[in-house]
């Protein structure tokens, strides 16, 4: 357990460098991850997450 958080704690901070470099090299395109993609990409987490969830449970009680 203490080798997989390492490994997930090393990925992280190689992310990280990575996005702070991407950030400082593209600033508009960065920009644009930031405060569009991510907020994009989040909701439709959500949404499908709730379809998943929700979508089984309208077949068996029959709304759909």
């Amino acid at each position: 357990m203490v080798a997989f958080l390492k490994r997930v704690s090393h990925f992280e901070k190689q992310m990280d460098a990575s996005m702070e470099r991407f950030m400082f090299r593209h600033r508009v395109w960065g920009f644009c991850m930031m405060f569009i993609g991510m907020p994009i990409l989040t909701l439709a987490a959500v949404c499908t997450c709730t379809i998943v969830l929700v979508f089984p449970m309208a077949l068996i009680c029959g709304w759909i």
